[in-house]
């Protein structure tokens, strides 16, 4: 199994941010230990939960010799992660509290995101965790995705 990827506590960076007056959202800028900064909004009229990351490696960064690279990556984040391993099973968890998943590759970014509906939070075990939840911590010998890239290599 991969290793962890962060230890140490997660730093409150602020809630104060510049925003429009009407705007009644709430708003926290944090960093995790892995020095990843992360903005939380909590909107109290929406019906949804949902997390979106945003990387900074694109197609524009794949290898001359191996295109394709940052797509592959992006499919390789939904083929298990340490709490859900087994291929997909992290989108079929969405699913089944009705919510959903999804990523795109662009030339200088892959952007990935995940929302449930806020009335099945509170049914589903673990949920918000679940969304906020990207671990791409997975065992070598069981990624289908480095099976398909034994083929070209």
């Amino acid at each position: 199994m991969g290793e962890a990827l962060h230890s140490g506590p997660i730093e409150h960076l602020s809630n104060k941010m510049e925003k429009p007056l009407l705007d009644d959202r709430l708003y926290r800028v944090m960093e995790l230990p892995n020095h990843l900064k992360v903005l939380l909004i909590h909107d109290p009229d929406n019906d949804k939960t949902a997390a979106a990351m945003d990387v900074n490696v694109g197609s524009f960064s794949d290898p001359d010799d191996v295109p394709g690279t940052a797509h592959a990556v992006e499919h390789f984040c939904f083929m298990g992660t340490k709490k859900y391993p087994g291929e997909n099973e992290y989108s079929t968890y969405l699913t089944k509290y009705g919510g959903n998943s999804n990523a795109y590759t662009a030339s200088t970014s892959t952007d990935y995101y995940s929302e449930l509906s806020a009335s099945s939070t509170s049914n589903s075990p673990g949920s918000s965790a679940t969304v906020k939840q990207f671990n791409v911590s997975i065992s070598k010998g069981k990624a289908p995705l480095y099976g398909a890239l034994d083929c070209f290599s």
